[in-house]
């Protein structure tokens, strides 16, 4: 049986908090009962796709959730991917110093599996930018 696409979507006001902010124990509360209830263990004979959405990332201190909350969707449902959609290199604070390293070494350790091109990334100098898409283990 093929089921209907489950996607489990975090934009900043979920996985960040809003505004930057951490999230709030009852935020990541909120998450895992949403990531439980969109993203069940699957029967042999199903199929079922699940997509966690992450954009407009502005901070690095949420992406051992993250992390977490991808390994337990995928291990919950291995047709899981994830997919950050843009605006993760700027207008994020410490890539106006370091060029976005910070954040593509978070990347880097969170199995993310592909990210978009947001209109904030054209803040990063193009040769750094470059680097970082070259560099990044998942699909731009």
């Amino acid at each position: 049986a093929v089921h209907l696409l489950s996607v489990v979507s975090f934009a900043s006001s979920l996985a960040i908090g809003g505004g930057g902010r951490a999230a709030t124990s009852q935020e990541r509360i909120v998450r895992q009962q949403e990531t439980e209830k969109l993203s069940p263990i699957i029967e042999p004979n199903e199929v079922r796709i699940c997509i966690v959405q992450i954009t407009d990332v502005y901070t690095l201190e949420n992406f051992p959730s993250l992390r977490t909350l991808i390994l337990e969707a995928k291990r919950r449902n291995p047709n899981t991917i994830s997919i950050l959609t843009g605006d993760f290199l700027a207008p994020y604070l410490l890539s106006t110093v370091d060029k976005g390293n910070g954040m593509m070494k978070m990347l880097a350790s969170t199995p993310i599996d592909y990210v978009s091109i947001g209109n904030h990334e054209d803040e990063i100098p193009q040769r750094a930018f470059c680097s970082h898409v070259r560099n990044f283990p998942g699909t731009v």
